[in-house]
């Protein structure tokens, strides 16, 4: 491929999607099936973003693995840390990483979003609902 058309195919977007890892397999699958309802859902938008997934530890692929791979394909990425409160891995690690791929990857644009934070409406629940069980829920 020549070094034009090697630039023209990076000009897309993606989203990574970034979560903690668990040594319970049944935790990185949930995840895992969270990012690929919403990857259907950016597909059936029509949009054309790449939507992949990283964790930060105890599960593969890790956040620097990520980074780099999605790096050689695309010319913009989005991290998108899935985690509650601005707390180690967001406050740390993630930043820390995007920093290596900078340095490793100049011509791409990294950017990040926040941490999730808490709703107001959390706080405003409230606590005589009862949450459905998991026999309701399927």
């Amino acid at each position: 491929m020549t070094s034009a058309r090697a630039e023209a195919a990076r000009t897309s977007t993606a989203i990574l999607i970034v979560g903690h890892g668990s040594r319970e397999i049944r935790a990185n699958v949930e995840f895992e099936e969270l990012v690929a309802a919403y990857r259907a859902t950016v597909d059936e938008r029509g949009q054309a973003v790449t939507i992949a997934h990283a964790y930060v530890e105890l599960a593969q692929p890790l956040l620097d693995e990520a980074l780099s791979s999605l790096a050689s394909s695309h010319r913009r990425i989005v991290v998108i840390p899935l985690f509650l409160f601005l707390v180690g891995h967001a406050k740390n690690d993630i930043p820390i990483a995007l920093a290596r791929a900078r340095a490793a990857h100049p011509d791409v644009d990294f950017l990040s979003g926040r941490e999730l934070g808490v709703h107001p409406w959390l706080s405003a629940a409230d606590p005589a609902i009862q949450p459905p069980t998991a026999s309701s829920t399927g």
